[in-house]
């Protein structure tokens, strides 16, 4: 997928993109931004999109600036823990972990389901699962190990962790309802309800009940060309070649991919000097949470989230001001 020529160019490493490098379009720098997160080759830049087989991306909030960005989000889920050490984000797929297959035989009873989701996504997200999950939220709270005291324990209370899952509404099946294909949809419930109980349950067994956890629904996305591709692809094996071959020609995740739907976006910046702030910041499809909550600043740890750059230098106060996501 052809990358923009509006890309900003290089900014310095206690600068941030936003919307403001976008011609100040919220939903231009989020299509953007989100795709060249995820097509980057730089390790701060950190990115999980539709045919990834990976299902988390991690970072450490240091001298630089850094990101993770979700894309193909069309009925998946994402859960998004950040503190001011780090920020890690999964993909929650839709397809086997909330349902199963339609083409499998014989179909699960909907306790077998409950239990394969929770084997596959909510028990790893304690210790891992040595496989997609190398290790889980409670390594990254406590420590790797008991021995090595001089480790940072990134998710813990002192570190301030922040949780979200970004789960989709109910799905909506009648062509002529309005709620269809509107991106704040009216009246829906959210999708998943026990999977999301579950989740949250063991998001507050690791961090404690205070922490901080909001559900951030969203209306999946549909159009005309997906609804041709689903019909065309109904008939198709869910694991075959011509399955995916249907999918990649169809021009489903080009559209998608174009759109600021789907999406999710963290970012960090460290300070830009002594006297400055670091930050993290949330969006969701381009925007914030009209509750708040969805960034955060504080005093760097020094000197490991205090940039240097000509920028730095020439300015070594800082910035203490991050933007509202929503504003």
């Amino acid at each position: 997928m052809a990358e923009s020529n509006d890309s900003p160019t290089r900014l310095p490493s206690s600068t941030w993109t936003g919307p403001e490098d976008y011609g100040g379009s919220k939903l231009e720098f989020m299509r953007q931004e989100t795709k060249r997160v995820c097509y980057s080759n730089d390790y701060r830049s950190q990115g999980i999109y539709y045919g990834d087989d990976s299902v988390y991306r991690y970072i450490h909030f240091d001298k630089t600036v850094g990101s993770i960005a979700v894309a193909g989000l069309h009925g998946c889920s994402t859960l998004i823990v950040v503190s001011q050490l780090c920020a890690w984000v999964n993909h929650m797929w839709q397809v086997p972990e909330f349902e199963c297959p339609p083409d499998a035989e014989p179909q699960p009873t909907e306790q077998q389901q409950l239990d394969y989701f929770k084997g596959s996504v909510v028990d790893p997200l304690r210790h891992g699962d040595g496989h997609r999950y190398p290790f889980g939220l409670l390594e990254l709270r406590n420590g790797f190990s008991s021995f090595d005291t001089t480790q940072i324990h990134e998710l813990s209370d002192e570190a301030k962790p922040h949780v979200f899952l970004f789960a989709p509404y109910e799905e909506v099946v009648g062509e002529d309802d309005p709620n269809r294909h509107a991106e704040f949809p009216v009246g829906l419930r959210i999708r998943y309800e026990e999977h999301n109980r579950m989740i949250e349950a063991e998001v507050r067994n690791i961090f404690g009940q205070a922490v901080p956890f909001q559900v951030v629904p969203y209306n999946p996305r549909v159009c005309p060309t997906e609804m041709m591709w689903a019909r065309e692809v109904s008939t198709l094996p869910s694991n075959s070649k011509s399955y995916f071959e249907t999918i990649l020609n169809s021009g489903v995740l080009q559209a998608n991919f174009n759109s600021h739907r789907g999406k999710v976006l963290v970012q960090y910046r460290p300070a830009s000097g002594p006297r400055g702030k670091a930050g993290w910041r949330v969006w969701f499809k381009g925007h914030g949470l009209p509750s708040g909550g969805d960034h955060q600043e504080w005093e760097p740890m020094a000197p490991y989230q205090i940039a240097y750059s000509e920028d730095a230098a020439s300015n070594p106060g800082g910035t203490s001001t991050i933007p509202k996501a929503h504003s």
